[in-house]
């Protein structure tokens, strides 16, 4: 093999690295989310005072943590797929599927990356801001484009994966 396979384990090592740091860091994030829906509701009812706030940075941390779990999702291969036609298609031809879906996969996302992109761009030229933090709401939407870049990237990767004959991606190897 050439010097360029052996780039594949370090790559497969800091992805997965970067992976589990995202679903831990989403985790923490996602419990503090808890706790302060917890502390707001408890606040509101016991105390007749809620944090007005507290209802749009859960909302606004969802759509983040959606677009990051998205990510590591499909790092890991493990989101949803119809694909029991491709599982009849003999081994070559089915290679050959995979590679076209990667392909298309990663154009596709990169097209809406930029699409998105400047929507996010737009956001931080009118100064967007939630209503009740007051938050650059540029920063939130840039987790779309910044996931479907990276996603376009794990796409990318698997292409080369599948067209070096190296264990592909698509099929679980990163899990």
């Amino acid at each position: 093999m050439t010097g360029g396979t052996d780039v594949a384990p370090r790559a497969e090592r800091i992805a997965h690295w970067v992976s589990d740091g995202i679903l831990r860091l989403a985790g923490l994030w996602f419990l503090c989310m808890i706790c302060l829906g917890v502390y707001n509701v408890a606040s509101r009812y016991l105390f007749g005072r809620a944090l007005l706030w507290a209802d749009e940075a859960a909302l606004l941390s969802l759509i983040v943590l959606t677009w990051l779990g998205a990510v590591v999702s499909a790092w890991r291969a493990s989101e949803i797929r119809m694909d029991i036609l491709l599982a009849a298609v003999p081994a070559r031809p089915r290679r050959a599927l995979r590679v076209l879906h990667e392909v298309v996969t990663a154009l596709l996302l990169g097209w809406l990356s930029v699409l998105s992109l400047h929507y996010v761009l737009r956001a931080y030229d009118f100064g967007l801001r939630s209503d009740a933090m007051r938050f650059p709401m540029w920063l939130v939407h840039a987790a779309i484009p910044l996931s479907l870049v990276c996603i376009a990237l794990i796409a990318c990767f698997r292409i080369w994966r599948l067209v070096a004959a190296v264990h592909p991606l698509a099929e679980g190897a990163s899990r």
